[in-house]
């Protein structure tokens, strides 16, 4: 073989399952790209103001098509703001006529608990775990801005207590009462479920194997 034909072997691209690593692109990058093509968009870090712009812009792009969206979700959550940036995100899809179909892939805790909410379809596995507790965070300043911030947290816990009590879909009537919940996020403890109790809280529409 001539070291020509060589080179030329070397700088063509490489294919994995069917997607092509072309030159400038490295294997991370082509498979993201695969998944946006099929409609599939990943959460799998914290949520914080890169992710939050990232998936801004995938789900800005992918509303365009008035076909479902598939979120696979494994994060420990993250920030509240950036988490808000995503959920805006997610109902801009969702106005242009996209369904959103939510599917833990081992954990969805916090921040990732809210956006599977979100989901027009929840799904999770037996052993896959969602984490669901009020919002934590920290404040400088004076005392008045103090609480301000603490107003402002408050009012952020009665919107989701009212969002996971309209939300659910649990045949036990308490967890459609959002007082329920605004004790729960209250008392700002970390509540577990697994795939089947997530079920039976009405955090999920459906287990998958």
């Amino acid at each position: 073989m001539s070291a020509q034909r060589a080179d030329k072997e070397e700088e063509s691209p490489t294919n994995v399952e069917g997607v092509t690593i072309s030159e400038g692109l490295d294997i991370v990058d082509a498979l993201d790209l695969k998944l946006l093509n099929d409609r599939i968009v990943v959460i799998n870090d914290d949520i914080d103001p890169w992710i939050a712009g990232k998936l801004t812009r995938i789900f800005q792009v992918l509303a365009v098509k008035q076909t479902p969206i598939t979120i696979l979700i494994s994060s420990n959550g993250g920030e509240l703001d950036a988490g808000s940036t995503i959920l805006r995100a997610m109902q801009h899809a969702s106005s242009q006529g996209c369904k959103l179909v939510g599917e833990v892939r081992g954990y969805a805790m916090s921040m990732a608990a809210v956006i599977l909410q979100h989901c027009d379809k929840r799904f999770a596995a037996p052993d896959d775990v969602i984490m669901v507790h009020g919002p934590t965070g920290s404040t400088f300043g004076s005392i008045r801005h103090q609480d301000e911030d603490a107003k402002l947290m408050k009012r952020a816990m009665s919107s989701w207590a009212h969002f996971l009590a309209e939300r659910n879909t649990s045949t036990d009537s308490r967890y459609k009462d959002k007082d329920f919940w605004y004790g729960w996020l209250m008392d700002n403890l970390p509540h577990y479920f697994l795939g089947h109790e997530a079920l039976e809280a009405g955090l999920i529409d459906e287990v998958i194997l």
